[in-house]
């Protein structure tokens, strides 16, 4: 017995410090049989305009990225909003809780390595509610500024965010800070008593001028003759300018507190905090494969992320991830039978997978639906195609539990379609919109309130979706 609780105790000791079996070491499980079956296709075709050919990107500093909103060109109406821009190192998919409550992004380093397959990357985790709740955020986005996180350089790793830095001001009711101000009262309240004496002492000098005659004139003084005496012209008055008087602003050190209190400057604490974003509700995976880092989906069923890190290739993979954690669980392999992994996946609410991807030898899109689960990936082609697709690089997935929609994206245009009627699709249940500049779209999600996010790269940002979309 004694043998008994002292073996309890060592397990209770490990996995308080391991945690779980399942977190003390990845599970990699081998999938036998081709995870997918193709079938044969029809063809619904939708404007040519919805195709929209790969643009030339621009940075973030080109003009058209300062602008709030970003509305769409042609097609079903979009006006995106911009939220949260991050100084990310190539962000390739965003995916959401269904709560709305936490983001996750993923980023792939393309310099990590020659072979797409064997990039490497991380996992951003975003607390959503957190940043909603935040006075400063909120009071940032009603300025009509977006927020703001400095996190890695291109080809970089993320750096820690900086802390935030305390110091104190004099500032007035208007929030001024006294060293901004106090020349401009120093220098009007001079000029003010200057240009007061001026014309004082032209009036003083007319009349006198008028009382003698035999005076000498000049332009700040006068000579008397018969007392043979210089006189400034402000000997015969009293001078507006003093600085022997407290009461004039010029006759004080600014940096005086009597001053500063006086004239309604008080010592205000100000906190100096660029990175709260990032400091607060930002968290990082450890350095990962990725691949291209274009398949990171939230499984609402499952309530675990997915991604498929070797796209574009037969021997496939899909690993799993702890939302919480941001670490791999689990790993299936597997090998495509035809044609190549895809690289798009996103869930619905009911945990099916889909996945867009080019339909071989043509112009149109082709849209795949199956499960993961901890042991297999089975999908198989759905009877339509649309043609054409949205345009030259198939970038992102994502589905609107609100909307029961799929939505297809690529560089400046999106297409969605309805999930229940990926047999049996009409032109008219196709929607495509698209938007003008030169923006890498790269992927978009949604909450169970139809919010969604819209993540781009060059810039790197995360956009509001506009309700209804």
């Amino acid at each position: 017995m004694r043998k008994l609780r002292i073996l309890i105790g060592i397990v209770l000791i490990m996995t308080m410090a391991f945690g779980t079996s399942e977190s003390l070491a990845l599970t990699t499980v081998k999938q036998t049989s081709s995870p997918v079956k193709y079938g044969k296709y029809k063809k619904v075709n939708i404007p040519k305009w919805a195709y929209v050919k790969q643009p030339r990107y621009k940075w973030w500093h080109a003009y058209e990225f300062r602008t709030f909103h970003y509305k769409s060109k042609k097609g079903t109406k979009a006006d995106f909003q911009r939220w949260l821009m991050l100084d990310l190192d190539n962000p390739q998919s965003i995916t959401a809780t269904p709560d709305g409550n936490t983001l996750f992004v993923m980023t792939a380093d393309m310099s990590s390595a020659k072979k797409e397959r064997n990039r490497k990357g991380y996992i951003f985790r975003i607390d959503v509610k957190g940043i909603r709740s935040d006075k400063q955020a909120q009071s940032l986005l009603k300025s009509g500024e977006c927020l703001y996180s400095y996190i890695a350089s291109y080809g970089q790793d993320p750096v820690k965010p900086t802390k935030p830095e305390i110091y104190y001001e004099w500032r007035n009711q208007k929030g001024e800070n006294y060293e901004d101000i106090c020349d401009d009262i120093y220098w009007e309240a001079l000029d003010e008593d200057r240009a007061k004496d001026e014309a004082k002492a032209a009036e003083v000098r007319e009349q006198l001028m008028k009382e003698h005659s035999n005076w000498t004139f000049d332009e700040d003084e006068c000579y008397d003759p018969v007392n043979e005496q210089w006189h400034e012209y402000t000997e015969f008055f009293t001078p507006a300018f003093d600085d022997n008087d407290p009461t004039k602003p010029y006759a004080h050190n600014f940096d005086e507190e009597a001053w500063k209190k006086a004239n309604g400057f008080v010592r205000t604490k100000i906190v100096d905090d660029p990175d709260f974003v990032y400091r607060k509700y930002i968290k990082v995976s450890s350095k990962m494969v990725v691949g291209h880092g274009q398949t990171l989906a939230y499984n609402p069923k499952t309530k675990k992320l997915w991604f498929f890190p070797n796209m574009k290739y037969k021997n496939g993979k899909a690993v799993r991830i702890n939302p919480d954690t941001l670490k791999k669980e689990r790993v299936i392999t597997f090998k495509w039978s035809k044609g190549q992994c895809p690289s798009t996946l996103t869930f619905d609410s009911k945990g099916n997978a889909y996945c867009y991807a080019k339909a071989g030898g043509t112009n149109a899109a082709r849209i795949l639906k199956g499960t993961i689960t901890n042991n297999k990936v089975k999908f198989r082609t759905t009877r339509y195609v649309i043609n054409p697709k949205p345009g030259t690089r198939v970038q992102g997935l994502g589905y609107n539990p609100k909307t029961k929609r799929l939505y297809l994206v690529s560089d400046c245009s999106i297409i969605s379609v309805p999930v229940a009627k990926l047999n049996k699709l009409k032109k008219s249940d196709v929607r495509a919109t698209i938007f003008g500049g030169k923006r890498e779209f790269e992927d978009i999600c949604f909450d169970n309130n139809g919010q969604g996010y819209f993540l781009t790269n060059k810039p790197d940002e995360i956009m509001l979706v506009n309700k209804g979309f």
